[in-house]
């Protein structure tokens, strides 16, 4: 990710939100805060207030950098997990290509078993290593 993929998602136009069966995210977040207030009141014996002489600026800055920085290592998780999977479609692409192959009788009848096994081997060593590489 680099400076152009932030922009592109910062500044990215969406569409209306396409009606589902999903759970409402303001209630979602209603529990989260309420679950936030519990961890606070386990570690401080109070709910947070104002005038309780730390720098509330400080902090929000402080949460929403942590916020952001996390926000972006996900994406670049996300990514890497995406490409991981790209890597396996075109592996598994590759080894139904070799079946269809068998299965059309286009190898050679009798004693070449061992021949076409070594060589569907090689094949998807072959692949598995492009793949590595990044080459497919």
């Amino acid at each position: 990710m680099n400076i152009d993929d932030i922009r592109a998602i910062a500044t990215l136009q969406q569409l209306a939100p396409i009606p589902n069966d999903a759970p409402s995210c303001h209630d979602l977040a209603v529990e989260a805060i309420l679950a936030r207030k519990e961890v606070g009141l386990q570690n401080y014996g109070r709910p947070l207030q104002a005038h309780n002489g730390r720098n509330q600026l400080a902090e929000k800055l402080q949460e929403q950098i942590d916020q952001l920085v996390y926000t972006i290592a996900d994406i670049q998780e996300r990514e890497a997990l995406l490409r991981r999977m790209e890597k396996l479609e075109a592996i598994a692409d590759l080894v139904k290509d070799m079946i269809r192959e068998a299965e059309m009788d286009k190898l050679p009848p009798g004693p070449v078993d061992l021949f076409v096994d070594v060589r569907w081997f090689r094949d998807l060593q072959s692949a598995i290593a492009a793949a590595e590489e990044g080459r497919c």
